[in-house]
């Protein structure tokens, strides 16, 4: 009886170890939280009407700003104009596709991000949408995210969970701006690269934390 008294003794830390683990996987609200930073420059303008907020913007012209991948609000600044926007009104916050096969007009779009040619037409790729929204003054909307191009193979469907992805998947990083007027029709299209690309990381830290938490569990096991 004493002996398995102390045997159960010895083993409460390893329980106490497992339930921290249990709590902390229940609790956390999203574990891939995480604010992406947008750095970068105008690289193409596929639509200009001359009736945009962004119109008068050549390329070239250096935006910042940031946006959340959870709640899908965020701030892009550029050009003397800066937009503040929520989630959703009309985009899609976060989206993920898989086996995408590239035409010739997207392959070349994404060859000028690059800087090279990495892309053809035909070529397969997996990716990631981040975007919200506001509404300008004239009822219209501009949408704002944040693209992942990545190699096929990154994801086996477009569930939630193949979020986030890896980082050795990671082909191209880019954001856009996109703004319809009050009709729903598009008067300006922009896209740039993302100098550096920000790798949402919040989960690869959690997930860190959870083997160092089952790493202590299996310690005090032997």
């Amino acid at each position: 009886m004493a002996r398995r008294f102390t045997q159960s003794l010895s083993r409460l830390p390893v329980v106490l170890s497992w339930l921290i683990l249990l709590v902390a996987c229940l609790c956390a609200p999203r574990i891939n939280a995480a604010t992406i930073n947008i750095n970068g420059t105008l690289d193409i303008i596929t639509t200009n009407n001359g009736n945009g907020v962004y119109s008068a913007l050549p390329l070239g012209t250096p935006f910042s700003g940031s946006i959340d991948d959870a709640l899908f609000n965020g701030v892009l600044t550029g050009g003397g104009i800066t937009t503040v926007f929520d989630c959703c009104i009309a985009a899609g916050g976060l989206s993920l596709f898989d086996n995408i096969m590239l035409d010739s007009v997207a392959a070349n779009q994404l060859n000028i991000l690059a800087g090279a040619n990495l892309f053809n037409d035909g070529d397969i790729v997996d990716g990631v949408d981040i975007e919200g929204d506001t509404m300008t003054a004239g009822n219209g909307r501009i949408e704002i995210g944040v693209s992942y191009i990545l190699a096929p193979g990154a994801f086996s469907g477009t569930a939630m969970s193949n979020y986030p992805f890896n980082p050795g998947d990671l082909l191209l990083g880019l954001f856009f701006i996109t703004e319809e007027d009050n009709r729903g029709t598009d008067i300006y299209d922009a896209l740039g690269k993302l100098q550096p690309v920000p790798v949402p990381a919040a989960v690869w830290l959690f997930g860190s934390g959870l083997l160092g938490l089952l790493g202590m569990a299996r310690r005090r096991e032997r």
